[in-house]
């Protein structure tokens, strides 16, 4: 795991830089309260429900959504990450900032 329980490491901060970098810096949840300006990493599925910290699994948000979410969330309104962009322009992500829910 990149993400540890005593901190992040030099992995984890690598992962987060280009998952931050492949979403332009732009939130991905759209929360009642977003900022838009995303400077966090989101797992779509949660660690605790057995997600992982790959680039797929992950997501830019910002610290309202986030944060607001809290641990030990419920899957419901889980939203899929757009494939990863070669190089991403602000129009492309914003193009795919609001993702479908996923039907099982």
């Amino acid at each position: 795991m990149a993400l540890t329980e005593g901190g992040s490491s030099r992995q984890w901060r690598t992962t987060r830089a280009r998952v931050l970098q492949r979403d332009g810096h732009l939130c991905q949840i759209g929360g009642p309260h977003c900022t838009v300006d995303a400077t966090h990493v989101d797992h779509v599925i949660p660690r605790s429900h057995g997600g992982g910290d790959t680039e797929s699994n992950l997501r830019a948000a910002c610290a309202e959504c986030n944060l607001s979410r809290g641990p030990g969330r419920s899957l419901a309104g889980k939203r899929t990450p757009p494939p990863p962009l070669s190089s991403p322009s602000p129009r492309d992500t914003l193009r795919t900032r609001h993702w479908e829910v996923p039907t099982q």
